[in-house]
């Protein structure tokens, strides 16, 4: 498919199975990430049960991973209907809350990853057992980079 810059990246979703190349970036505030990230960016349009968590063991401001959580990056957004959990193995990701600004420089170098898969938020619990292993049910898979939760994963 001949990706050759450390932003262009290829794809595939529900509506079209075929892997193809998008003609934007990865950090494009209209490409697919950010359009998948958008109820994150849009807090004036987020429904009353909207919630999410960021996790990664590489948080903005760290060096280098932890020793001490797993070696996990994520991205949970919940509502009312679904789930949409984001897995990827970028670093320090989402960078910020903006939508111009969310994919970190850092994320240029070495081949990165994004997986989506949307559930029903009857899952969630699923999810939260995935990423908890704490007796009082904190995400102990990473560190927790933010998150707003209405309920429990």
């Amino acid at each position: 498919t001949g990706v050759k810059k450390g932003f262009d990246y290829v794809y595939t979703d529900s509506t079209n199975q075929n892997l193809r190349r998008n003609n934007k970036h990865v950090n494009n505030q209209a490409g697919v990430l950010a359009n998948t990230l958008k109820p994150y960016f849009e807090k004036d349009k987020q429904s009353s049960d909207f919630g999410f968590i960021a996790y990664n063991d590489q948080p903005p401001n760290e060096n280098s991973v932890s020793s001490t959580h797993g070696h996990s990056k994520g991205f949970v957004m919940i509502d009312e209907d679904n789930v949409v959990w984001l897995l990827h193995s970028t670093p320090r990701f989402p960078f910020s809350h903006e939508s111009n600004n969310f994919y970190p420089k850092n994320g240029e170098r070495n081949a990165q990853i994004f997986m989506c898969v949307t559930l029903k938020s009857t899952e969630s619990a699923e999810i939260g057992k995935i990423l908890t292993q704490d007796p009082e049910g904190e995400i102990s898979a990473s560190f927790v980079l933010e998150k707003n939760l209405k309920t429990t994963l």
